[in-house]
């Protein structure tokens, strides 16, 4: 009994040894926990993008509020050492815009400003009108104006380091931001991003047309300037002229530079014309009038012929007979004699 006793008093403290483990080992770890720091994990670091210095550019032209904005690359495969750009109201293009010493190399990026004509002028009507009360008048001339610029479109002029220059023609600068100029077969064109339609753009189709057209042009305009000085020997050269001009396209006749110069030599060529009808008219007219007269004059002659032989009663035709007759008679009879 005392053997069970004291077995179940080990069994007991064993438990209770057991139990204090428990407690023991749950306590420390619990401590250990506390006081064990915390690792922090690192913090993502959040994807910021490096502020990139602001890319500068040459600069073209004259920067202003007014003036359009363009970023101009220069993919030509040559130097530009000019640049000119006029609106469809210039008949001339202006100064270039770049100085003596700035040129645009190969596949160089410049930064271009340009103010139109028509914003100088406008800009001038809206520093006149701000000197005014406005009216009913300002306000309705306000369209007018607005619509002047919708319609106005513009031609760049670039002029490489050889000399040699090239046109672009007909596109909106109100519409590019960015641009190329390209050159390919023998033309310079534009291609670019358009704001309005945001579609990529290139000119080389249009250039291509103008270049056919400035061809064909350009052979009727020297087909007038080789008429040189109009005589009446001119007429089949001046015909051919006018024939090939009227069977150039509308476009194409715009651009024939002296067909001012062909009026002037049809008109010269139908004063000629008139003139030697004049002329022959008299010649005929004098060489009739000669043989009128001289046929008077034979008629007169005939008829003074005719009065001289009537007058002398025939004697002097009868005398004329008898002498012949005598002489022919001595003259045989000295013929019988011998």
């Amino acid at each position: 009994m005392k053997k069970m006793k004291a077995k179940k008093k080990r069994l007991l403290v064993l438990a209770g040894v057991f139990c204090m483990g428990i407690l023991l080992f749950g306590c420390g770890k619990k401590n250990a926990e506390e006081k064990e720091p915390v690792k922090e994990e690192p913090a993502k670091e959040e994807s910021v993008e490096e502020e990139k210095p602001e890319e500068t550019y040459q600069v073209i032209g004259k920067e202003s509020e007014d003036a359009y904005d363009i970023l101009l690359t220069n993919k030509t495969g040559k130097v530009i050492r000019g640049i000119q750009v006029k609106s469809s109201e210039q008949k001339e293009y202006p100064a270039n815009m770049m100085a003596g010493s700035q040129k645009i190399e190969k596949d160089e990026t410049v930064e271009l400003y340009y103010t139109s004509e028509t914003a100088e002028k406008n800009e001038s009507k809206e520093e006149d009108s701000d000197k005014e009360d406005e009216s009913e008048d300002t306000k309705k001339d306000t369209p007018e104006i607005a619509d002047a610029v919708m319609n106005v479109v513009y031609s760049l002029q670039i002029t490489f380091e050889d000399g040699t220059s090239q046109e672009l023609t007909s596109f909106a600068v109100d519409d590019i931001e960015e641009a190329e100029i390209c050159y390919e077969e023998e033309v310079a064109f534009l291609t670019y991003e358009s704001k309005s339609e945001d579609v990529e753009i290139s000119t080389k189709e249009a250039e291509l047309a103008l270049k056919a057209d400035k061809k064909a042009a350009k052979t009727v305009t020297d087909q007038i300037q080789n008429v040189g000085g109009v005589t009446l020997e001119s007429e089949a050269g001046i015909q051919a002229a006018r024939a090939a001009y009227n069977a150039l396209t509308d476009t194409q006749k715009k651009l024939v530079t002296n067909e001012s110069l062909l009026a002037e030599q049809e008109a010269v060529l139908a004063a000629l014309k008139e003139q030697a009808a004049a002329q022959a008219a008299a010649e005929q007219a004098a060489a009739q009038a000669a043989a009128e007269q001289a046929a008077a004059q034979r008629a007169a002659q005939q008829n003074n012929y005719n009065n001289s032989g009537s007058y002398s009663g025939g004697g002097s035709s009868s005398g004329y007979s008898d002498s012949a007759s005598q002489g022919t008679g001595g003259c045989l009879d000295d013929v019988i004699l011998n």
